[in-house]
């Protein structure tokens, strides 16, 4: 595969703007030189996070990349932990809109068995907020609250973005990979209409050869770490990734046009006390506290957190399948939905055991640390046994009605109690 840095398209040159001292023999030199620094800047040094192993948390590797770059001395698991992953979960979202909804999703379509974990809670507004404010930053999170007018959005989110760079200011943003040169070329994506949102960062922009810079954590699992290193694309097809995200609603938002942008105003908190912050909102959020949650990620949109969203899955693997058997059966046969359950429970495992991966390599910062890390461990192994046992319902799914219900009593038997066990850890962290 070649390099992402050859996937450029050249755009015209931008005309430069009217000045009074243009004579026959050119433009003013003084002029023309400011002109041109305002066309073209590079930040240097911006450092390379990888996602995972996992292929996951592209929006918290980009944050550690622009951390480190202003000096944090910071990793990608640091982040999974202050921004509450392995503590988060969610319950479905609701079923019915409610006045103070920004964006009642999915409206009426029942949700059988969905796991919210932290990476799909997590990260908006108020967590980069939270972020910040541990590492004596200011922290600036910009989107449009509606999408209406793309040209519009485009030219207020790219005037936006040149400001930052000109400061040496990294830019987070989403944007619709499969729009990527690289991407398409890899997953034959060419002319396949699909809607992945995924972040990056971007560090230059170059207006006389048409070309945004950029680093992509994503390309250390699906290609080479070096193909994400400010990689390069041309703004028509940056452009045409930004609009296209627009099209993903993930928790009842749009991350079209989207950036997030991290400035020093101060000295991060000592480690200990940014690690007892952290951890105090965590378990905050373990127990079930909405405000402990981001508003903008996923508030709005669900009805209960933490030991609360446990209980209402829980009652999910019930009474309640008997009444949601027939749309599961139905939405499966139509989309591999069992298989996005599966995934979604498997993004608990992932985390859990992360966060725990931290928590053991600094268990000097609290005694906290070590009983934290051993439980989450232990709870790894209990959402290791329901992801096997809704593999196995994913293949119960296609049998008649009556035999769906009759064989999968007992998995759904084995869920409920293994929920249990997971409640029980999660109230040992809580109680730590």
């Amino acid at each position: 595969m070649k390099k992402a840095a050859v996937c450029v398209m050249m755009i015209p040159l931008l005309l430069l703007p009217v000045n009074p001292f243009i004579t026959g023999i050119g433009i003013e030199k003084g002029f023309h030189a400011e002109s041109l620094e305002k066309q073209r800047h590079i930040i240097e040094g911006v450092p390379y996070v990888p996602q995972s192993d996992y292929d996951y948390y592209c929006n918290y590797a980009c944050c550690a990349m622009v951390l480190q770059y202003l000096g944090i001395n910071t990793t990608l698991n640091e982040v999974l932990h202050h921004t509450g992953l392995g503590y988060s979960f969610a319950a479905r979202p609701r079923m019915t809109p409610t006045k103070d909804d920004d964006f009642p999703y999915p409206i009426g379509l029942p949700r059988c068995f969905r796991c919210w974990c932290g990476q799909e809670t997590s990260l908006g507004e108020e967590d980069a907020q939270f972020l910040a404010s541990l590492y004596g930053l200011s922290c600036e999170f910009i989107y449009p609250d509606m999408v209406i007018n793309g040209g519009k959005c485009w030219n207020e989110y790219w005037d936006r973005v040149k400001n930052y760079i000109l400061m040496d200011i990294p830019v987070c943003t989403s944007i619709d990979f499969t729009m990527l040169p690289y991407y398409v070329e890899l997953f034959n994506l060419s002319g396949k209409g699909y809607h992945y949102s995924h972040s990056i960062v971007i560090v230059g922009f170059d207006e006389m050869n048409g070309t945004v810079y950029y680093n992509d954590p994503l390309c250390a699992a699906k290609t080479s770490a070096e193909d994400g290193k400010y990689a390069e694309v041309s703004i028509d097809i940056f452009r045409k990734a930004i609009y296209s995200v627009h099209w993903c609603i993930w928790n009842g938002w749009e991350e079209g046009y989207t950036t997030l942008a991290f400035k020093k105003i101060g000295k991060p908190l000592p480690k200990e006390r940014a690690f007892e912050l952290a951890h105090e909102r965590n378990i905050r959020r373990m127990k079930g506290n909405a405000s402990a949650y981001d508003k903008q990620s996923c508030k709005e949109n669900f009805y209960a957190f933490g030991i609360d969203a446990l209980k209402a899955m829980k009652k999910d693997f019930g009474l309640n399948f008997v009444v949601r058997a027939p749309f599961l059966i139905f939405i499966t046969r139509l989309y591999p939905y069992m298989s996005l359950i599966i995934q979604s429970h498997e993004f608990a495992i992932i985390e859990k055991h992360n966060v725990s991966q931290y928590l053991q390599e600094n268990s000097n910062l609290s005694p906290i640390c070590e009983h934290d890390a051993i439980l989450l461990d232990a709870e790894v192994e209990y959402w290791k046994e329901i992801k096997s046992y809704l593999e196995e319902m994913k293949e119960i799914m296609n049998n008649s009605l009556l035999k769906v219900i009759l064989y999968s009593g007992p998995i759904l038997q084995n869920i409920t109690k293994t929920i249990d066990k997971i409640i029980d850890i999660e109230m040992d962290i809580i109680s730590g």
